[in-house]
């Protein structure tokens, strides 16, 4: 016959088939660590694979789903490295608020996080930095924003433009432009 199973003296393992486990469970995983049992990988259920952390259920992977879940009152973060992972730079994130307080699509370029994108419970959806169109695939100055210095909501295509201003400010007003006119209304 042929060797089964190898331990060389680095007390590294080779096995000549397939290593079957026990299904395991979220509280007793299959595979899991001798100073930390309540930790590790488990048979979730028909061909779907669960990790376990401290006993509750945190990461689920059948054919069609990647689950991610958090206790009852706990943020969910499920963090994408767009490089090696190795600094602050080039990550994407997206955060489920706990008791259902919505979720943040966030990004982090200079090593600190900012959300693009946040949509709540009731449906609303808040863009802090403003919406940028792209028509045609080539880059274009359409875009929808808010100028926080001035508090003017901008709505602008190309040379055109429309600027409108809040009511509780001094001097409300509408400002249209085109490049060749100007149009103010107060």
């Amino acid at each position: 016959g042929s060797t089964a199973l190898t331990i060389g003296t680095d007390q590294n393992a080779t096995f000549a088939g397939v290593i079957l486990g026990a299904n395991g469970s979220v509280s007793a995983p299959s595979f899991s660590f001798s100073s930390d049992t309540n930790t590790g990988m488990y048979k979730e259920g028909t061909d779907s694979i669960g990790f376990t952390r401290d006993g509750e259920k945190t990461v689920v992977i059948s054919a069609n789903q990647l689950g991610v879940f958090g206790g009852e009152n706990d943020h969910v973060k499920f963090i994408m490295y767009a490089d090696e992972g190795d600094d602050d730079d080039d990550k994407y994130r997206i955060e489920a608020q706990k008791g259902g307080g919505g979720m943040e699509f966030q990004t982090a370029t200079t090593g600190s996080w900012a959300t693009m994108l946040t949509l709540s419970t009731t449906g609303s959806a808040i863009v802090p930095r403003g919406i940028s169109f792209n028509q045609g695939g080539s880059a274009s100055n359409n875009s929808i924003y808010h100028h926080p210095s001035n508090n003017w909501m901008y709505v602008q295509g190309g040379t055109a433009g429309l600027a409108l201003k809040g009511k509780d400010s001094d001097d409300s007003c509408v400002y249209l432009n085109n490049s060749s006119q100007n149009i103010s209304l107060n």
